[in-house]
């Protein structure tokens, strides 16, 4: 209780609002704070997982050498100092970090200095990935990457789901079903969202309406029109309005 008391002080004398409850969501990222002492100060769920601690309070007060090989622990300790010594962050440091079946996991770590609303240095926080669970997570979806490369290059033409499903050797019914496990939405509907986000870029670069439908694989301007608004809650013409007025403001505010 005497941590979790000596974590609060931390953030409320140093001005810092405490980390946001999101990155306990984080399915393969560690992130982690640390005072000027290297003293970890907050660890998310996952980082107290990897390093098989049940409760935030058990990391409080510990530094890289508690928990890491003396050689790993040092050379963390000196991009940490390098860090809150320069104010500069160092991003995407490779590292091979023991996990906790004490086979060693590649990381892909990038820090910066914590700051307080005063611009003063007061520690270091950091967000590191576990690649391999990077994979884990992408592993259900890599089965579709080549369907998904394809949509998103042939969006304009029309698609056969019927040649999509025959690519990855399934029935038409088998491959719907997988995709709308994975993506939440049939492949139809993936291949018009994929067509109206392609459509947004052309409409903000100010080409014209009739034009983008055609190019976007629409097969007139009206159903074009019809299916924009139904995804994005504006007709094109409302669309680019509203990107002038945007602009408009912006070159006020200037």
């Amino acid at each position: 209780m005497a941590n979790k008391i000596e974590m609060l002080a931390f953030y409320q004398q140093n001005q810092l609002d405490r980390p946001s409850q999101l990155f306990d969501t984080l399915s393969d990222c560690f992130y982690f704070a640390k005072n000027l002492k290297g003293q970890f100060v907050y660890a998310n769920q996952l980082f107290l997982e990897h390093f098989q601690f049940n409760h935030l309070t058990q990391i409080l007060g510990k530094t890289d050498l508690d928990i890491l090989p003396k050689s790993i622990g040092e050379k963390i300790q000196q991009d940490d100092q390098h860090i809150m010594q320069t104010g500069q962050a160092i991003a995407n440091i490779v590292e091979l970090i023991p996990g906790n079946s004490s086979k060693m996991r590649w990381h892909v770590t990038t820090k910066s200095p914590l700051i307080n609303r005063l611009g003063e240095t007061v520690g270091i926080e950091g967000i590191t990935r576990d690649l391999s669970l990077a994979d884990k997570q992408l592993e259900p979806y890599s089965q579709f990457k080549d369907t998904v490369g394809y949509i998103q290059q042939n969006f304009s033409e029309n698609i056969d789901i019927g040649i999509l499903a025959k690519q990855l050797h399934m029935s038409i019914s088998t491959f719907e079903r997988q995709f709308k496990a994975r993506f939440a939405c049939s492949p139809s509907q993936f291949i018009k969202k994929t067509r109206i986000a392609a459509a947004c870029k052309l409409l903000r670069e100010g080409q014209n309406i009739s034009l983008t439908a055609t190019q976007c694989g629409f097969c007139d301007q009206s159903y074009f029109t019809k299916e924009f608004k139904s995804l994005m809650g504006l007709t094109p013409k409302q669309f680019q309005k509203s990107l002038e007025v945007t602009t408009h403001k912006i070159d006020f505010i200037k």
